[in-house]
């Protein structure tokens, strides 16, 4: 076994919960909900815990733990790096990523993100914890309720600004991307915005708007017909957040850089 570092590090944490996991249980095999859950770390280009890639410095930065439903995301502060920008950006990224690959999976996963200390043991052995942990995991349980990623406010307010000149320009187009990712509710919790994304052919990498739009709204169809309760009021939510995104497409079409005939945007709209 090897050596337990005794030390905290300053981590960016994220929580992540598959919301509706005890139906999965009851209605897929093992098999397809391993598949599911492996998601996590091929979005990552995570292999056995650990990120791959050519970039030293972040290769093996972000670190995977997964028991049953609930998934965490841990990604280090490396010694001596004065360029945190990039990794709140990156993970952001990720959670996008993740977000867009669970709902065509026909999956809802609630989460948070924070920033703060965590123990982290050298390789693979020995417990991970601290104080960001736990205030990602409160945030999610507590805060979050609806199936979207939120961004605790300390993680964005950190990286308004760099105290080195050499990283200003980095971290103005950070924080202008993070504005792209982002939005924020009436409440003024920071969440990914991943319809946003999907709405820019800018950022939307290899998702076909439409298509998945309509996916979008299937899913939220058929949780709409379920009887009102918890998960009734959640699928509420999404289907306002659904609705809001495709109006922002009609209105503001040049800002989304789709071309959007309103007939056809209209029939993304969900009727409650």
């Amino acid at each position: 076994m090897g050596e337990i570092a005794t030390e905290y590090q300053d981590c960016l944490v994220t929580f992540i919960d598959i919301l509706g996991f005890r139906e999965l249980l009851a209605t897929q095999p093992a098999s397809q909900i391993a598949e599911h859950l492996q998601l996590f770390r091929r979005v990552s280009g995570v292999k056995n815990g650990q990120r791959q890639g050519t970039d030293t410095e972040h290769k093996s930065a972000t670190r995977i733990e997964t028991i049953s439903d609930a998934i965490v995301r841990i990604v280090p502060d490396q010694e001596h790096d004065s360029y945190t920008g990039s990794r709140i950006y990156d993970e952001v990224l990720s959670l996008v990523e993740i977000q867009i690959e669970c709902l065509q999976r026909g999956l809802l996963v609630r989460g948070a993100t924070a920033f703060g200390s965590v123990h982290i043991p050298r390789g693979h052995e020995g417990p991970i914890f601290g104080p960001a942990l736990v205030e990602a995991f409160e945030m999610e349980s507590r805060e979050v309720v609806y199936p979207r990623v939120a961004i605790h406010a300390d993680v964005i307010a950190r990286n308004r600004k760099s105290a080195d000149p050499h990283l200003v320009e980095s971290f103005e187009h950070d924080n202008f991307m993070l504005e792209v990712l982002l939005s924020r509710d009436g409440l003024g919790l920071y969440y990914v915005d991943y319809l946003k994304v999907v709405s820019d052919n800018r950022y939307s990498g290899d998702v076909e708007m439409v298509g998945f739009l309509s996916q979008h709204k299937a899913l939220i169809e058929r949780g709409l017909s379920m009887p009102s309760g918890a998960v009734r009021r959640k699928y509420n939510w999404l289907c306002d957040y659904h609705n809001a995104s495709i109006g922002n497409i009609i209105n503001h079409s040049w800002d989304y850089r789709w071309d959007l005939p309103p007939a056809e945007g209209k029939g993304l709209l969900i009727e409650m």
